[in-house]
């Protein structure tokens, strides 16, 4: 079924500009009284067995004047299903296939008409003309020709089709719009931008009057919400924003209409949401930008990141049934028509004519009473007319309602089934290139957030909002994407370095406790809070932790963090900075170190022995001296006792021999 609608709307579609593009008798003497230009146009938006029909015909004149020329309808009694049996009934090989009998309608006249001009007119058949009941229940398209036969008899021939619709349900069909602005590479629209675009001949302008009156859901570029927010001092963009609000439903595309896909595919783990890139705007819980490059990382990732529900393009759901909701890694899936957005695209790009829109859109829809949602190209807004007549066509359809209901296809937990899904079929940009701004967008961010103020929101804000402007596919030259790439590259890694650690030379510990000088350099221009951390090689060493601390903007300090040496020999320091959650700020270095922490202690004992020696030394001289003292004074006090008994007695007899007198040597008789 999906893919006989796929084939049906672009063979139709390619078909339908054969009968809308004048069919012209060949170049000989006895052509020169047939039409020069035959169209014939249909212009409901089907028919079924208890309808008619109206042809819309028009016929130019060649050099002669047509007059008493005839028109004569007939149909093939047969329901076609197959786009190759369309394509050939509108190309004229139908050589050995089985159309069915003739049903001719009726002959009528054609205005006469002078050489060079043009008349139009109506081929009208009635039910009973047409006889069709039979095909009841059938669903295709049923060929039908005009012969045009001129007054000597030269016949010209045009052939074509009508939707054949019979016992089918009505279903709603929503259509979401995207609008969207010129890629750039600023974060944010400028102010002269956004008042050119919202001129009254400006580019947003031209598309809020296109979709003025209309049932669609408008997906607006959140790059476009965030640079109104900040750049529209004069009112005049705020004032478009509310009036298209006010009149539709509007949901967030992603920043930039960048892809998720291709950052994940990059070496994203995370992606940015609308929040973090449109401040003051609440962002939606539906991503509408992957139909066409979705799969399992990015799904995982999108789940990761908050959102619950994707877009995804029919054509890649291998497993497809419409009766059926799917849901992939998590993430509940939205299913787009492919089929019927390829026929817009066809008829916005000039394929189909004007009043063959309903019967493009028709013929791309097989099942109408199912409920669908369609994405228009984000190229529309080039034919902004054209689209608001394919939304016309769209709103007298009798197969469809238009809804602006963007839930229409979500999942149920109730009924989901996994989606198996076909490789991708969309556009993506090089994720080799991207991953090296993936990378520096990482390092940049765990360094943002160790930012002491408001500041950090803006500069993650500013972080996301440059990923995915540079994931978007609609760059139109590839060569000023990669100068942007580079740039933002650069951007990126400068923040991701401007807080490092100072130069560490090699240090000598020679005590056993001690505190280690760690300089932390910050060059952002706002204070960052962080921890230095400090792992061993060995159990040497032990390092105390240390309490984070706030470096100013654009200043260096110096932190002391106690050590305690546990044994002599050689430790390699890995020294690294950290946020508040563990993450790597900068470039983890490493620190030679040598420990001698016996040193103080043999310097210590050496010194106490020295001071023992010396106190011992001058205790000992002391005593010496005591003693020394000592002696001279019993001695002198023993010859002073001997005078004064002397004096009292008078005799001048010497001391007895056991008190010899100093200096006095003992005699025997």
């Amino acid at each position: 079924m999906r893919t006989w609608r796929a084939l049906v709307s672009a063979a139709l579609a390619l078909a339908l500009c054969g009968t809308g593009v004048p069919a012209t008798a060949e170049e000989d003497a006895s052509a020169e009284s047939l039409p020069q230009a035959v169209t014939v146009s249909f212009t409901q938006e089907s028919i079924d067995a208890f309808s008619g029909v109206d042809l819309d015909v028009s016929v130019t004149a060649g050099a002669t004047a047509i007059s008493g020329a005839t028109a004569t309808l007939s149909l093939r009694h047969i329901v076609l299903t197959d786009a190759q049996d369309i394509e050939a009934w509108l190309t004229g090989e139908t050589t050995g296939m089985q159309w069915g009998g003739d049903l001719q309608v009726d002959d009528y006249e054609i205005p006469d008409t002078d050489a060079g001009q043009t008349s139009a007119f109506v081929i009208s058949a009635t039910r009973a003309q047409l006889s069709l009941g039979d095909l009841y229940g059938a669903t295709g398209f049923v060929p039908f020709v005009v012969i045009v036969t001129t007054a000597d008899g030269q016949q010209q021939r045009v052939t074509g089709v009508v939707p054949w619709n019979q016992g089918e349900s009505v279903g709603d069909t929503t259509v979401v719009v995207p609008i969207t602005a010129p890629t750039t590479s600023t974060e944010l629209y400028t102010e002269d931008e956004l008042t050119d675009w919202v001129a009254s001949d400006g580019i947003f302008a031209r598309m809020s009057e296109a979709l003025a009156g209309t049932t669609v859901v408008i997906a607006i570029d959140a790059k476009i919400v965030a640079s109104i927010t900040a750049n529209d001092s004069t009112g005049a963009a705020a004032a478009w924003l509310a009036a298209l609000q006010d009149e539709h439903p509007v949901v967030p595309l992603s920043y930039g209409n960048g892809s998720t896909t291709a950052l994940v595919s990059a070496g994203a783990e995370t992606v940015p949401t609308v929040d973090s890139s449109v401040t003051g705007w609440a962002g939606s819980t539906t991503i509408w930008t992957e139909g066409d490059t979705l799969d399992a990382d990015t799904a995982s990732a999108l789940t990761s990141a908050g959102y619950t529900s994707a877009v995804v393009s029919s054509q890649r759901v291998t497993n497809l049934d419409w009766q059926t909701s799917y849901s992939l890694a998590g993430l509940d899936l939205i299913i787009s028509d492919s089929s019927v957005s390829t026929a817009i695209e066809q008829v916005l790009s000039g394929a189909v004519s004007d009043p063959q829109y309903p019967v493009a859109l028709r013929a791309s829809v097989t099942d109408p009473g199912v409920d669908r949602l369609v994405v228009v190209p984000t190229t529309w807004n080039r034919q902004a007319s054209t689209l608001r007549a394919i939304l016309q066509a769209f709103a007298s359809a009798s197969w469809t309602e238009l809804s602006d209901d963007v839930s229409i296809s979500t999942s149920s937990e109730a009924n989901t089934t996994a989606a198996t899904l076909s490789d991708s079929t969309g556009t993506m940009v090089d994720a080799d290139q991207l991953s090296a701004l993936v990378a520096q967008s990482k390092a940049a961010d765990v360094v943002a957030g160790a930012i002491a103020d408001s500041s950090a929101t803006t500069v993650r804000t500013s972080l996301d909002r440059t990923l995915m402007t540079l994931s978007s596919p609609d760059w139109p030259d590839q060569s000023r994407w990669a100068t942007e790439l580079q740039t933002a590259i650069q951007s990126a890694q400068t923040t991701a370095g401007a807080v490092q650690l100072g130069e560490q030379a090699s240090v000598r510990l020679i005590s056993s406790e001690s505190r280690l000088p760690v300089a932390i350099v910050n060059n952002l221009s706002y204070p960052v809070t962080v921890t230095v951390v400090i792992k061993p090689s060995n159990g040497r060493l032990v390092v105390e932790e240390v309490e984070p601390i706030t470096i100013e903007a654009h200043s260096t300090t110096q932190i002391l963090v106690p050590v305690r040496a546990v044994a002599n020999g050689d430790v390699t320091l890995d020294m690294q900075i950290v946020d508040e959650s563990g993450n790597t700020i900068g470039t983890a270095v490493t620190r030679d170190m040598s420990v001698s922490a016996e040193w103080e202690s043999v310097t210590a004992g050496i010194f106490a022995l020295a001071i023992a020696l010396l106190f011992g030394f001058g205790l000992f001289k002391g005593i010496l001296r005591h003693l020394r003292g000592r002696g001279r004074t019993d001695s002198s006090a023993t010859s002073e006792k001997v005078s004064a008994d002397a004096h009292q007695t008078g005799s001048t007899e010497p001391a007895p021999a056991d008190t010899p007198a100093p200096g006095t040597e003992e005699t025997h008789r």
